[in-house]
């Protein structure tokens, strides 16, 4: 559950997958839960959910892996496996709809469309090997989706990195520049009168304790420069605020440092956004149990 939270809050989406797998603790097929990477997942990018529309999974096994799969996939000894220390194949798990002539072999079935799995190696590209079809006998792909926050027509949610992208970049040029304020007010700047020989890199060459040759006193003099407004330094906090509000995750206000109506007044606003976030974590998690897990865990207790 922490990784389920610590992925919607990065990536804005989170998707699960529940299937039946070996326990080697157990020695019994139990269901399994895997985190699947948005890197490796392939999807419409305008589709309302992943249920409506075919998807692809990518995914990477080894030797001892494949294994496990000998007995039903086909073509096994075409996969071509990376020459590194630790050989790796890619596989690509297509889940959607196709013909029914995949799997009969019959020109009549061609236009006849089912819901199904394919199977296929390749590399980074391109799938070139065929491994396995089956056709999904269940209502559903064994995949359950969750946003953080929703964006019209869009399948990706909003996660907090794209929600504070601008205001991060608009955060970072006020520190800079206030910290190239600073560096110079430190190390001082100065004006010297032209034709005097002295050069910008003799002021460079300066250590502490050292000193310029010059004719009269008048010919360096330290440039002062204005103070900088106390308005200024209000714009990092301003921008901190503004981030609270996109995001909701403003901190609950302590009665002691504040007026007990602006307290109540802001900690109901704080409770409302954290509230509508709950709600889509928890109907991702009610999804997730009703769809999946509890079906998962019954067909194997059978």
């Amino acid at each position: 559950l922490n990784d389920i939270l610590r992925k919607l809050a990065i990536d804005g989406t989170i998707i699960v997958k529940c299937f039946k797998g070996w326990s080697e603790e157990f020695k019994r097929n139990m269901p399994i839960l895997k985190i699947v990477d948005r890197l490796n997942f392939i999807i419409d990018p305008s589709a309302y959910n992943l249920q409506g529309t075919p998807i692809i999974e990518k995914a990477i096994i080894n030797k001892s892996e494949l294994a496990n799969y000998s007995r039903v996939w086909k073509n096994t000894n075409d996969i071509s496996w990376t020459i590194k220390s630790v050989p790796y194949a890619i596989i690509y798990e297509r889940w959607g709809k196709f013909p029914k002539s995949f799997l009969t072999n019959k020109e009549e079935d061609e236009n006849i469309w089912i819901d199904g799995k394919i199977i296929a190696s390749g590399d980074e590209e391109n799938m070139r090997v065929l491994h396995h079809i089956e056709q999904n006998t269940k209502v559903l792909k064994p995949y359950e989706e969750g946003w953080l926050k929703r964006v019209p027509n869009r399948w990706d949610g909003r996660g907090v990195p794209e929600q504070l992208s601008g205001l991060q970049e608009w955060l970072n040029a006020v520190v800079n520049i206030r910290r190239e304020g600073m560096l110079n007010k430190l190390v001082g700047k100065f004006k010297f009168r032209k034709g005097t020989g002295l050069t910008r890199q003799m002021f460079e060459a300066i250590r502490s304790g050292g000193a310029l040759p010059v004719e009269e006193m008048d010919d360096v003099q330290e440039l002062q420069e204005s103070d900088v407004k106390a308005s200024a330094y209000r714009e990092p906090a301003e921008i901190v605020e503004m981030a609270e509000r996109v995001t909701g995750a403003r901190e609950l206000p302590s009665m002691a440092t504040m007026e007990p109506t602006t307290a109540v007044i802001q900690e109901r606003g704080v409770r409302s956004v954290t509230n509508l976030i709950q709600e889509n974590v928890g109907l991702f998690l009610g999804r997730l149990f009703k769809r999946h897990l509890i079906p998962a865990i019954l067909d194997c207790l059978k």
